[in-house]
C-alpha cells in the first residue's frame, strides 16, 4: 500500500469497518501540512513496504487494540488469485508474517530507474476507477528516471471514482493551493488527486483508459486509446531511444561468418533461456487454437527453462560447432572474442536484466506443452541453416565484404 505499507491485517478494521471520520483522520497523516509535503514527509517513514515508524500503520494498530483480541487469516495470492502463502493467528504477528511472504514473491530491488516505464494497475477490481488505479501510478513513478516517462494502462470502467474528484483539479493549480484546500476541507479523494497532480507534473504520464480525454488532460496526463498510440506519444516526448541488438544467436553467427570478433557485452555473463523456434511455434499454435477456451484470461509464457545459458556460454557452444561444421573453411578464420562495455556497444541509456528464467507452468497445465529441443541441438541446427544460406547466396564468406 502506498502509504500504509501493506494491505491486509489491521486494515480489516481501519478502514474496513471504521467511520468516515476515523478513516479521514488516519489518511490525513500522509499530508504534512507544516512542511507542505505529501506521503513520506513524516521522517520519510510513509510509503509502500514500510511498517516500522510508519504513523499511518501505527494508528491502525492502535485502533485495533481497542477491539477484543482478533484472530485473522491473511493470504498472499499470485496474479491469477491463487493462494501462494497464508498466515493466521494474532492480528499483528500474522500480518507481519504475511508481509514477509509478500516480499518474497513480489518485492524487487531496482538497480536503477528507467526512462520508459510501462505499468498496469493490475486489472479489475484494482483499476475499476482512477482512485484505485492511482496506486499503480504511484508504483510506476517510483521506477522511472527523472527524465523519463510513464505509460499506465488502467481500464477505469467506473470513471475517476468519485463525483467531486475532478473538482480538485479545477480548484487547485499550485502546490500551496492544494495544501490550503486539503487543510481546510480534507477529503481522501482530494489527497489522491493531489498525489496524482504531484507525480504527473514532474514526470510525463500517458494513460490508456476509458476515461474521457478531457478529464485525463485536466488531471495533467496524456490520453491514449491503445498501447500503440501510447508508445507513439511516449516516443514523441522521449525522442529516440537506443534499440538493443536482442537477437543474440544471429549476431554471434554473423560474427563467425564475417570473421569479426565476437563482442561479449559486459563479459557476456547475462543468462537467458533459449527456445528453439519449432518449440515456440508449436506452443503459439496451441495458444491461438485456444481449445475449449483454455487460454481465456490467462498469461502464458513460452520458454525453455532447461536451456539456460549465459551469452558467453552460447558463444562457446557456437564456436565449437562452427569449427566442427563441414562448411567452416568457406568462411574466414575465427577472430576471437573481446569484452566490451554495454554503454559502448549499445549507447547511453541501455539497461539489461542479468537473469531471465520464464515459468512455463501455465503452458504445461493448460496446453499440455513442454519444449523438446535442447540447446545443443537447437544451436547446431540454427548454425547449419545460416551457414548453408550464406554459402548459397554468397553473402558471407572468404573475400566477401559485408556491411554490418
Amino acid at each position: 500500500h502506498y502509504f500504509a505499507g501493506y494491505g491486509g491485517g489491521r486494515k480489516s478494521l481501519l478502514p474496513g469497518v471504521a467511520s468516515r471520520k476515523s478513516c479521514e483522520a488516519n489518511h490525513r497523516m500522509v499530508v504534512d501540512f507544516r512542511r507542505g509535503k505529501l506521503s513520506g514527509a513524516i521522517g520519510g517513514m510513509i510509503g509502500p513496504g514500510i511498517l516500522d515508524n510508519n504513523p499511518v500503520h501505527s494508528a491502525m494498530i492502535e485502533a485495533c487494540a481497542m477491539a477484543p483480541p482478533i484472530f485473522v487469516l491473511n493470504t498472499v495470492t499470485d496474479p491469477h488469485g491463487n493462494i501462494v502463502a497464508a498466515s493466521a493467528g494474532e492480528l499483528v504477528q500474522a500480518h507481519v508474517e504475511a508481509c514477509r511472504h509478500h516480499d518474497f514473491y513480489y518485492q524487487q530491488e531496482l538497480e536503477e530507474c528507467s526512462r520508459l516505464v510501462i505499468a498496469s494497475s493490475g486489472g479489475s477490481p484494482k483499476d475499476i476507477n482512477f482512485v484505485q488505479a492511482h496506486k499503480g501510478l504511484y508504483s510506476a513513478h517510483m521506477a522511472v528516471a527523472e527524465d523519463g516517462i510513464v505509460i499506465l494502462t488502467a481500464s477505469c470502467q467506473e470513471g475517476t471514482g468519485h463525483s467531486d474528484f475532478m473538482s480538485w483539479f479545477e480548484r487547485c493549480s499550485t502546490e500551496s493551493r492544494w495544501l490550503e484546500e486539503l487543510e481546510k476541507n480534507y477529503q481522501i479523494n482530494g489527497q489522491t488527486a493531489f498525489s496524482t497532480w504531484l507525480r504527473v507534473r514532474s514526470i510525463p504520464t500517458v494513460l490508456i483508459s476509458t476515461i474521457p480525454d478531457e478529464y485525463v488532460e485536466k488531471m495533467g496526463m496524456i490520453p491514449a486509446s491503445n498501447p500503440e498510440e501510447a508508445l507513439e506519444r511516449a516516443m514523441g516526448v522521449l525522442g529516440e531511444l537506443p534499440v538493443p541488438l536482442v537477437r543474440a544467436i544471429t549476431q554471434l553467427i554473423l560474427n563467425l561468418a564475417e570473421g569479426t570478433p565476437i563482442q561479449l557485452v559486459d563479459g557476456g555473463n547475462q543468462k537467458r533461456c533459449f527456445t528453439d523456434v519449432k518449440d515456440g511455434v508449436e506452443c503459439l499454435y496451441r495458444i491461438i487454437e485456444n481449445r475449449d477456451g483454455c487460454c481465456d484470461g490467462e498469461i502464458i509464457n513460452i520458454g525453455s527453462p532447461n536451456n539456460e545459458a549465459s551469452i558467453k556460454d552460447l558463444a562457446e557452444i557456437l564456436v565449437k560447432k562452427f569449427h566442427q561444421h563441414p562448411l567452416h573453411k568457406e568462411f574466414p578464420p575465427f577472430a576471437g572474442t573481446r569484452e566490451v562495455e554495454s554503454k559502448t556497444f549499445y549507447g547511453s541509456g541501455y539497461e539489461d536484466v542479468q537473469h531471465r528464467k520464464p515459468s512455463i507452468d501455465n503452458a504445461r497445465r493448460l496446453l499440455n506443452w513442454a519444449p523438446k529441443v535442447d540447446i545443443q541441438q537447437s544451436v547446431e541446427e540454427t548454425l547449419d541453416f545460416f551457414l548453408k544460406e550464406a554459402v548459397r547466396t554468397g553473402e558471407c564468406g572468404i573475400g566477401q565484404p559485408h556491411d554490418m
